[in-house]
């Protein structure tokens, strides 16, 4: 794990689920590289989902009011998807 992800664990773990690890640690797996929603849900869910990409939205809004001061690491790739910096 990055020291990025690594300090946005300790942000987490006090107030999140297992599965907002799961989102975070997809989001590590690519350090500084974008990866689309589809990718997402994929490593997150699994290819079974069947969900829209605005679910991706509604749980990163979620792990972002989580993580508080250190919620500006999950950056918005216009077009493409997230990015954990």
């Amino acid at each position: 794990m990055s020291a990025t992800a690594a300090s946005i664990s300790v942000a987490l773990a006090s107030s999140c689920r297992p599965s907002s690890s799961a989102w975070l640690n997809a989001l590590a797996a690519h350090p500084a590289a974008p990866v689309s929603r589809a990718d997402l849900l994929r490593e997150v869910w699994g290819t079974g989902y069947d969900g829209g990409s605005n679910t991706v939205d509604a749980v990163i809004r979620s792990l972002r009011k989580k993580l508080g001061a250190v919620a500006d690491r999950i950056e918005t790739v216009r077009g493409v998807g997230y990015r954990l910096r």
